[in-house]
């Protein structure tokens, strides 16, 4: 996310990031490229409902040209936390798939603003497992169907081989060993609507952890 922020920065792009995890790290994004004076930067959020009008008041006024969510997982409706007279609820009480209902409701919405204002949007999320009887497993978005019905592209990242990950030798003790850099991604293109790259596709990146999927320079 870091490295298209930077990239849509240096063509002239307006971009903003929703942060609900709490995680950005200023320094980080900095040396990623990114121009933080430039960069429309959302923390605080104390709800999910929030964290959408958001999204769609800019979408809406067409203020942005890229809005990243960071994340999903950390969307939490008023309604996991209190009712609707206010009153705060009990952890015992249970909301079934309360997030992918206001998931749903929210994309409908928001999805003719996005289009029709040609912005692009990325939802940060983390693979859920499900199962499915007692032994088969199943990977899943997180915030229900909804999430992979509205996107136009889904991409799936994970770590790869630690044989594949970029490395550097030093000499330590006389000896010369890899020392590893970075990691081996593995990027699986689950979804697609365009026509850049067929589905269940994957694409190996090496990844620093000083640089991210840039080299690092000499």
């Amino acid at each position: 996310v870091l490295h298209q922020i930077a990239n849509a920065q240096k063509n002239g792009k307006i971009c903003a990031y929703l942060d609900l995890e709490h995680t950005f790290d200023k320094n980080r994004a900095t040396k990623f490229g990114v121009n933080l004076d430039e960069l429309v930067l959302a923390e605080g959020m104390e709800s999910a409902e929030e964290a959408m009008d958001i999204v769609i008041k800019l979408a809406k006024e067409q203020a942005v040209d890229y809005i990243a969510l960071d994340s999903i997982h950390a969307l939490s409706p008023k309604q996991e936390r209190e009712t609707k007279s206010g009153k705060e609820k009990s952890m015992e009480e249970e909301e079934m798939a309360l997030l992918a209902r206001k998931m749903g409701k929210f994309l409908r919405v928001v999805a003719p603003f996005i289009y029709k204002s040609k912005i692009a949007f990325v939802l940060v999320g983390q693979v859920r497992i499900k199962g499915i009887g007692s032994f088969i497993t199943k990977e899943g978005l997180t915030g229900g169907m909804s999430v992979h019905h509205w996107s136009v592209l889904t991409l799936h990242l994970r770590k790869g081989q630690k044989v594949d990950a970029p490395y550097v030798y030093i000499t330590e003790d006389g000896k010369r060993k890899k020392q590893l850099i970075g990691f081996d991604c593995v990027m699986k293109i689950e979804k697609t609507k365009v026509k850049s790259a067929p589905e269940l596709s994957e694409i190996h990146l090496p990844f620093h952890f000083n640089s991210g999927f840039l080299e690092e320079e000499e």
